[in-house]
């Protein structure tokens, strides 16, 4: 709006003590204040009053065209945006109320200026009037005047529009409108702050400190977020005739963030999410403390700081980046934490941060939901040694702090904006004396001599800071003493050195001379914990706590250094007999269900009897499990005193080490403040970690002994523990799922170290056969003997891939499992049975559909001939295979088996038992695919009214179906079987378009409301199936005709998961599908086309899809797909969609079982209705044509 559009009477007021003058292009015919020692405002001068009455105004102009069938996006967008607006503003039309009717002035506002604090609660009033004046007269204004013009009703296809596609004037608009907001609310958040302090009792306490901080939080937030919009160009409206209102919202941003000097020290943090505390001995380094702090102070425009702390080890890079978290977490709403050492590590670490947003529990998910978080967090990336490119171990995007601690010298040249990185050497002279004498609890004062000898130590050990704390720790355990120190270091640095070239000698390494040289470095660091080393290995031939320690110290060297869990350990125990408990438990209630169902298993063959007798024989004289000495149960306890010993003697072992610092006790992990880390975790979380250092010389010290063999045993020492504590039945809670899903990077570790240990006994074979022998040998990709042993770790630590989303690594694991079975045991065995079964759910998540339908169907087979067709194994395979099948769309193959399936099941188990339901389940989805929706309605109404009486049940008695025949399901159903059969039902509900189904439609978008609500609080919002539930309620809101929410919910949906699955997931194309037909009820036609086309994809659909058939969901799209090319009026390519997929429609199921689809009629009708409109439209052609040549 230009100058002589104002209306006659408006003026602006003057900024206080500025003298008159221009404001945003307008001339005031304000007076200035008569005095510069005080800020009077009159409450009209606010302009509150004028900015709610506009914004009000707005709103009922906007209304008509956003209550129409299709509102145009825009329009949504223009209106979402005045309802925020009339939402700030009404709320600073309630303070400035408070302000004159609180006592805190009469009928204007008195501020003197000799009292800064008060005086800027003037300014940031006057800076509301200013902004608010600009945004009531020059944006609302000027908008109004260009809705006013339209000529009302404007028509086109029955629906209200706003000519705004084409019009540039509206993005100038609404940026406008958007930025004033955003600066209003700013304001808004200081004036708020103001009036809190204002609150502050005689003590100086405020009333309210964690609102304070809550504010304070958004407010830096918000400031950061509005200061780049105020600076860019793309932002810059109109320079001409908004020039000075945008310098008017830069004043004003700067007014509000001054009101944060006047806060007291309030801490922002609200989430800190780090391993453990700096050492309380931390030391010096300041100058280096300085650099982090300069790089990370605030710039403008804002971007992401980035800080790369590069050294070697041993030089205390961690605990600065700890102690720098730790100094400043006020500042930062979120403090976190990645260990990069690792792939797995680094996905684990993104895996909790992501829990803290409430995101899907993966890498990809946690970055984005960083990037997107405008609250200032710090992220401490930690070893991040490998040459993998830094950027992609870092979130994107301009938010956050990052301090990167590295000990490759190429992150150190990591050249982008807003990166900064320092090499950290040794400590300075001073500071390491310090450092050392306060390690070894030297009293203080120091005498001149005490400090001479430990100087002369800090230059023995290169003023290292790990090399000191760890010669204090040998000084304070009485290892040896400060006088004597350097001349146990030289002995054990000296027999190191040279029993390791001796070694690399022997190996001929060509990279010899580097090791050296490395060695070299190393050393000093290598000979402060061998000294401690020796006192373990001497003090362990008296007493037992020694020894354990000494052999809990060489296995957690071949775990990860991180995360190293005591419950790992203690279950590595007791895990088994309880495991073992379980199984005896229910092969008793398996054998009474058959007898009292008179079922007889057939016999077996002679051939398989003689193989279990060899097989038990084998086992009773196999070499016993190897464990360590600590884990063994020598007296047979049961489970409960078995723990109970083990818990007390891990417990003194583990203090040997903590106490000389060879193994570090890490506080529980919670979201406190590093002050509140104080004691003991809890028993079920005391978790454990060796420094990178330690953890490699440990494991390539020099050995007296054999050294292959002592690390083989010790290897195989740490692949015990982990298998054993992984069951393979039970061990469903989710604290156990956590620890689980925790040893994935000792599983990794383990495995890689047995693979480097079987590349040296294969090199070790080469170098000692001679001749002929030695060509026979060299093949160094021989796999290690596989047995028993090993069958058991691939099969319990494929259950951790699993349950970490590691599919493939899961599946390579199970199917050398399954051909050791096959082999040893055949394929009608048990075990062969389980394993495949397993697979098959392995197969399933990776979408390789026909192959985990082969699968089943072959231990289908298998049981139904040596278990018989009424087993209850036989029949939860069944229920399977029938599910398995109707993915490959064989839906009248998987329809009989299904209810040939639930007629057996109702005879074992009874009609209410959980399997028997979940095949009632089964049947709905087949009739859902033959697009019966009334009949599938009924089943999975049956379905779901007896899962929640049982769910109910379970959760009122968790005895329940304990009872003795057998027949009992004591576990029930979970409450996630319910929701997901929630889903499915109300998503059948929207399906059926008959009178009688449309009545439904309310019901179903309640009921898919509440489910989602539920999915998202019990598995987070961004779970698979939350992601379903959601998306099925976009369905839902389609259906009953609000389809702006539904296409804004979906289009929200689907980018999560597209962003966590990938584009080529089959449940992502239905997702896609699902959008389309919202989009094409919204009336945006072209956007619906366009996501149908990817839905319908052929060559999406190859990995599910039967061998002789199509996939009915692809052809379901793709039949969908025709309607939206026959409205926008390309028939013939509808035609030849249509005939195609007539063509194609038999194949889906095979057999020609697809022909008797009712989509086949639905074709042949849609095929005469296209020819029949294309016929009428080349006759009107053809009369038009006769006419116009008349």
């Amino acid at each position: 709006m230009t100058s002589h559009e104002m209306p006659a009477g408006r003026y602006l007021p003057e900024r206080p003590g500025s003298g008159n003058g221009e404001l945003m292009g307008f001339e005031s015919t304000t007076p200035s204040p008569a005095s510069t020692t005080s800020l009077s405002l009159s409450l009209h001068q606010f302009g509150t009053e004028l900015l709610c009455q506009s914004t009000d105004k707005l709103i009922k102009a906007l209304l008509p065209f956003k209550d129409v069938v299709a509102p145009q996006k825009q329009v949504l967008k223009l209106f979402f945006q005045a309802q925020e607006l009339d939402r700030v503003s009404h709320e600073l039309q309630r303070l400035a109320n408070e302000h004159r009717f609180a006592g805190r002035s009469t009928s204007s506002i008195e501020l003197p200026t000799v009292d800064a604090f008060q005086s800027q609660t003037g300014q940031l009033w006057y800076s509301i009037s200013l902004v608010g004046e600009q945004c009531s007269l020059g944006t609302i204004d000027s908008l109004l005047i260009r809705i006013d013009k339209i000529d009302h009703p404007y028509v086109e296809t029955s629906r209200l529009q706003l000519p705004i596609v084409d019009l540039m004037w509206y993005d100038q608009t609404f940026r406008a409108l958007k930025v004033q907001t955003d600066t209003l609310h700013v304001l808004e958040m200081a004036i708020a702050l103001v009036d809190l302090m204002n609150n502050v009792n005689d003590k100086g306490e405020l009333p309210h400190p964690n609102q304070m901080r809550d504010m304070t939080s958004t407010l830096q937030s918000c400031i950061a977020s509005l200061k780049p919009k105020l600076q860019d160009p793309e932002w810059r409206f109109d320079a001409g005739r908004h020039g000075m209102g945008v310098k008017n919202m830069q004043r004003a941003v700067e007014e509000a963030e001054s009101v944060l000097q006047y806060l007291p020290a309030i801490s922002i943090n609200v989430h800190y999410r780090i391993p453990r505390r700096s050492k309380d001995i931390y030391t010096g380094r300041q100058l280096q403390m300085k650099a982090i702090e300069d790089a990370f102070s605030a710039s403008i425009p804002p971007i992401q700081k980035r800080f790369v702390i590069q050294g070697q080890p041993g030089t205390g890079k961690t605990e600065m980046a700890l102690k720098y978290a730790e100094e400043h977490v006020r500042q930062y709403w979120g403090v976190f934490w990645v260990d990069a050492s690792s792939s797995a590590n680094t996905m684990l670490s993104y895996a909790k941060i992501a829990e803290v947003g409430g995101v899907e529990r993966n890498e990809n998910a946690a970055k984005h939901w960083l990037s997107s978080c405008v609250s200032p967090w710090l992220l401490i990336v930690d070893n991040a040694d490998d040459d993998e490119p830094l950027e992609e171990l870092l979130p994107l995007g301009t938010q956050g702090r990052i301090i990167v601690t590295t000990r490759n010298r190429r992150h150190i040249s990591y050249n982008i904006r807003g990166c900064s990185s320092l090499e950290l050497g040794a400590m300075d002279d001073d500071d390491a004396k310090v450092l050392l004498l306060r390690a070894a609890h030297e009293p203080t004062p120091w005498t001149e001599g005490i400090a001479k000898v430990a100087m002369e130590v800090c230059k023995h050990l290169h003023f290292l800071p790990l090399a000191l704390i760890q010669a204090g720790k040998a000084i304070v355990t009485n290892v040896c003493k400060l006088a004597n120190y350097i001349s146990h270091f030289e002995d054990e640095a000296d027999r190191i050195h040279r029993e390791r070239q001796r070694r690399r000698r022997q190996q001929s390494s060509p990279s010899f001379s580097r090791q050296v040289r490395a060695d070299k470095e190393s050393m000093n660091v290598f000979g402060s914990y061998e000294i401690l080393h020796q006192s373990l290995i001497g003090a362990a031939r008296k007493e037992e706590r020694f020894r354990d320690a000494l052999q809990l110290l060489h296995i957690f060297s071949y775990m990860h250094f991180q995360n190293i869990r005591l419950d790992i350990l203690v279950q590595a125990a007791v895990a088994p007999l309880r495991e073992a408990t379980a199984v005896e438990a229910g092969q008793r209630q398996e054998a009474i269900l058959l007898r009292k169902l008179g079922i007889v298993t057939p016999p077996q063959s002679w051939r398989a009897w003689l193989q279990d007798l060899a097989r038990s024989i084998v086992a009773r004289f196999a070499t016993p499990v190897v464990l360590p000495e600590a884990l063994k149960n020598l007296d047979n306890l049961d489970a409960e005193e078995l723990e109970k010993d083990i818990r007390r003697r891990l417990r003194e072992a583990l203090g040997v080490l903590v106490s000389r610092s060879l193994v570090l006790e890490t506080p529980i992990e919670t979201d406190s403040k590093p002050e509140s880390h104080q004691g003991v975790a809890a028993d079920e979380t005391e978790r454990f970690y060796m420094h990178p250092v330690v953890h490699k010389w440990i494991r390539e010290r020099p050995q007296d002994d054999d050294s292959a063999a002592h690390d083989a045993l010790v290897c195989q020492y740490a692949k015990t523990i982990l298998m054993r504590a992984i069951v393979l039945q039970g061990g469903d809670t989710p604290a156990e799922i956590e620890m689980r899903r925790e040893m994935r990077p000792h599983i990794d570790h383990v495995r890689a170290c047995d693979a480097g240990i079987h590349r040296q006994f294969q090199k070790n074979r080469q170098s000692r056969a001679p001749g002929v022998l030695s060509s026979l040998s060299r093949n160094e990709d021989q796999e290690p003997v596989f047995g028993p042993l090993r069958a058991q770790e691939y099969a319990r630590y494929a259950r951790v891939y699993l349950e970490c989303g590691l599919f493939s690594e899961a599946n390579a694991l199970l199917e050398r499992v399954e051909s050791y079975l096959v082999e040893r045991v055949g394929n009608h065995h048990a075990l062969t049975h389980r394993v495949r079964i397993a697979r098959s759910e392995t197969l399933y998540a990776l979408t390789f559909w026909n192959d985990a339908t082969k699968l089943l169907d072959q231990v289908y087979e298998s049981q139904q001939s040596t278990l018989g067709q009424d087993h209850p194994e036989t029949l939860r395979c069944a229920s399977r295979l029938a599910a398995s099948i109707l993915t490959q769309g064989r839906i009248t193959h998987a329809l009989e088996l299904c209810e040939a399936t639930y007629n057996r099941m109702v005879k074992v188990y009874g009609p209410d038992h959980v399997e028997s339901l979940k095949c009632v389940q089964q049947m709905a989805r087949c009739h859902s695919y033959f697009l019966n929706a009334p009949k599938a309605v009924r089943l999975y109404e049956q379905a779901l009214k007896g899962m929640t009486a049982r769910l109910e049940a379970r959760l009122a008695s968790p005895a329940v179906g304990s009872d003795t025949d057998g027949a009992a399901d004591p576990n029930g159903p979970s409450e996630s079987d319910v929701l997901y059969l929630q889903t499915e039902f109300a998503t059948e509900l929207i399906k059926d378009t008959s009178p009688t189904g449309r009545l439904r439609y309310a019901e179903a978008e309640q009921l898919l409301t509440q489910t989602a609500a539920k999915r998202s609080a019990l598995s987070g919002k961004e779970h698979p199936f939350s992601l379903l539930a959601l998306a099925s309620l976009g369905r839902a809101l389609a259906a009953n005709g609000r389809t702006a929410e539904a296409t804004q919910l979906m289009g929200e949906t689907l980018e999560v998961a597209e962003r966590n699955h990938g584009s080529d997931n089959l449940a992502v194309l239905a997702g896609k599908a699902w959008y389309a037909a919202a989009l094409a009820l919204h009336g945006d036609l072209a956007a619906a086309e366009r996501y149908f086309r990817e839905a319908s994809d052929k060559a999406m659909y190859a990995k599910a899809s039967a061998d002789d058939g199509e996939h009915p969901d692809r052809i379901g799209h793709a039949w969908l797909l025709v309607d939206v090319l026959v409205q926008r009026s390309k028939l013939a390519e509808a035609l030849e969609l249509c005939l195609d997929l007539r063509e194609t429609l038999p194949k889906v199921g095979g057999h020609g079982l697809g022909s008797k689809h009712p989509l086949n009629v639905l074709l042949g009708k849609k095929i005469t209705e296209i020819e029949q409109i294309m016929r009428d439209g080349a006759m009107t052609a053809s009369r038009t044509t006769i006419l116009m040549e008349e």
